[in-house]
């Protein structure tokens, strides 16, 4: 992994000690090696961390003989296919890093080859010939890349957004609108940052910068021609082929031992037994961390369950080349809050899980280990449930399909027909309506005016920018998370607003700063997710049974215990112990958002204050109550991360 950096002002102004100054802040992202170029108007550097076999193979920046002048973070997926079309025949290759393989695509197919890179990365390269930089972004945006342009005609870029702030050009503040945004739970504005001042590519971009201007151009655009005339067990076979590779690239240049998160769950199971399989001929071995709580609270969720050790036990127990070790924290959840938002240019919300992603990382660290596993993209490539094509099959009018589906849904037991009925109704039905029934039905659903802690004038100013941006929206019933809950009629529209809204990699750069671990995820591979999008929506559900085909693939390779359940487990369950034992902490945190006038201005602090002063002690029953969850999790919590983040962002001293 590396970090790469470099900046323009398009003139005969010199760049060298801005980009040393630029190369110096990002040198703990990569300890490495350094190397850096300068072609007159410009620098480019890299900051080097060796992970690949490949990477101790730094070639110069820009040779004599080509036009463009690269430096690139990456990990390609499918190296060899590329050295083929490439024309690197036999193993000369072997002495190129993905770096210089990158550089190669670029001298032969130019801007055409960010489509041709299967991998994670960020790119920026020179063209000496046109006097235009180019800079990409994988389709997921595993890897970060920042950007600033100046009203001076300065253009910056960056892997991480420190190494801009150092230049001095643009001042340390943050970006109120996008912070409310997010404090709304909505996405990020095209290109924007938390961070006033500073843009970003987005994943599966690339914008050509000139000095009269820029453009941003969308690279990927994945074929959605629906993989029909096949059988269950063709779409199981392929799965396993695409899950093979993408794990075998994820394993590339990983050391005689490799961790693995390992939850009860099917994405990380299907992670961990695959590169078990793939490596049961090796002397290699997996260490799989699995977090569980202290204590075994209960939830008020449904179908949900609290300690998934046991399950991952199993699994790890079928494989005699897999290590267990389970992780136990005890840390209050706002223990790790001053690191966090130092650390990571994009707010962490979810401070509960970071307690448990702090220690399994911790415990990584202290065994040497430097390549960790995970797989938190299932959703996009492997575990869909598929029960999200009843409301699309009847809006498509195929009905014999949908009426096939719902029965085999009841005869397995997994809905009764009114539950069938329900869920292909409600999601085609107005936000308003859809409301009524379930109160009818005596559900009530949370809103986001109960669990966002802004003023309500605040809530109405982002709620109708949102609005006005999304006319499909109705303003009125805009503040609801009712229609969150709900299947949608498009899954793979919503698959794609999802993979377009991931902004992750930024947060596995910094992990491999404060923890020297490379975090890999192989339900992220794009081949992958490429073709889960192609797979029919039904086929996930096939014969009445959710996730159908990642079921058939582990069947026999993963515990029946976890291919079988109908629970699901529930991460950092013990949350309410952790975060009573922060409670000093809180009301601290609250104090400092009283005195910041961007916090005090727009979010309901003493809302906020009463919660912290009537919070329950950590052995109440009162945490099995939703009501509770959503006051403390989703929004206590929430506010503290983003309000702290807020004020470091803005370089504020309370």
């Amino acid at each position: 992994m590396t970090a790469i950096y470099g900046l323009t002002h398009w003139s005969d102004r010199d760049v060298d000690a801005d980009a040393d100054r630029m190369g110096t802040v990002l040198a703990r992202y990569g300890r490495d090696a350094h190397e850096i170029w300068r072609g007159g108007t410009i620098a480019l550097g890299a900051r080097h961390t060796f992970l690949l076999d490949e990477d101790r193979f730094v070639a110069p920046i820009h040779a004599r003989d080509r036009r463009y002048a690269v430096v690139a973070d990456v990990h390609l997926t499918e190296r060899a296919e590329l050295e083929r079309e490439l024309g690197h025949s036999g193993g000369s290759a072997a002495a190129l890093s993905d770096a210089m393989l990158v550089a190669d695509a670029l001298e032969h197919w130019g801007e055409g080859a960010f489509d041709r890179l299967y991998g994670w990365f960020a790119i920026a390269a020179w063209d000496t010939q046109d006097q235009r930089l180019l800079l990409a972004r994988d389709f997921i945006g595993k890897r970060p890349l920042y950007y600033l342009r100046a009203e001076d005609g300065t253009l910056a870029f960056a892997s991480m957004p420190d190494a801009l702030h150092a230049l001095g050009i643009v001042p340390r503040a943050a970006d109120e609108d996008q912070y409310l945004r997010l404090f709304r739970r909505a996405p990020l504005s095209p290109d924007r940052t938390p961070m006033a001042g500073i843009s970003r590519i987005m994943p599966g971009y690339y914008g050509v910068f000139t000095a009269q201007g820029a453009t941003t151009h969308a690279y990927w655009k994945p074929d959605l021609t629906p993989l029909r005339r096949q059988t269950q067990r063709d779409y199981e076979t392929q799965m396993l082929t695409r899950l093979d590779a993408a794990v075998t690239a994820t394993l590339r240049g990983a050391g005689d031992e490799i961790a693995a998160h390992l939850s009860g769950g099917f994405d990380s199971t299907t992670v961990v037994v695959t590169a078990a399989r793939l490596l049961a001929d090796t002397p290699k071995r997996i260490v799989a961390y699995t977090a569980a709580p202290h204590h075994t609270p209960q939830t008020y969720q449904t179908h949900h369950f609290s300690d998934e050790s046991a399950l991952a036990a199993e699994t790890a127990a079928m494989y005699p080349n897999v290590e267990h070790v389970v992780i136990r924290s005890d840390a209050p959840t706002l223990a790790a809050l001053d690191r966090t938002v130092d650390l990571y240019p994009e707010p962490i919300p979810n401070l509960c899980n970071m307690v448990w992603v702090d220690a399994i990382n911790a415990a990584v660290q202290r065994r040497g280990i430097r390549v960790l596993l995970e797989g938190t993209m299932g959703n996009l490539s492997i575990s869909a449930s598929g029960v999200a094509a009843l409301p699309s099959l009847a809006r498509r009018g195929r009905l014999l399909a949908w009426a096939r589906l719902g029965r085999g849904l009841v005869r397995s037991g997994w809905m009764r027909w009114p539950g069938v009925g329900w869920n292909t109704i409600g999601p085609l039905l107005p936000v308003s309506l859809w409301k009524r029934v379930m109160r009818a039905r005596g559900i009530v659903m949370p809103s986001v005016a109960t669990a966002i802690p802004l003023l309500p004038e605040t809530l109405a100013r982002v709620e109708a920018r949102i609005a006005a941006e999304n006319p499909t929206i109705d303003p009125a019933h805009a503040a609801d998370l009712s229609d969150a809950m709900r299947y949608g009629t498009d899954p793979v529209g919503a698959n794609l607003r999802m993979v377009a809204g991931n902004e992750d990699g930024s947060f596995f750069k910094a992990m491999l700063a404060e923890f020297r671990i490379d975090v890999r995820d192989p339900l992220a591979d794009r081949r992958l997710v490429e073709w889960a999008l192609r797979v029919p929506v039904e086929r996930w559900a096939w014969g009445g049974e959710p996730r159908a085909i990642l079921r058939g693939a582990m069947r026999g390779k993963a515990p029946p215990s976890v291919l079988d359940t109908r629970l699901r487990g529930y991460q950092g369950a013990d949350w309410p112990v952790a975060l009573v034992a922060s409670r000093d902490r809180l009301r601290d945190e609250i104090d400092r958002m009283k005195m910041f006038d961007q916090t005090a201005g727009t979010m309901d602090v003493d809302r906020l204050q009463k919660l912290v002063d009537d919070m329950p002690p950590a052995d109440s029953p009162l945490w099995t109550d939703i009501a509770y969850e959503i006051a403390y999790r989703e929004n206590l919590l929430h506010a503290v991360a983003l309000a702290s983040h807020m004020r470091r962002t803005a370089g504020s001293n309370y």
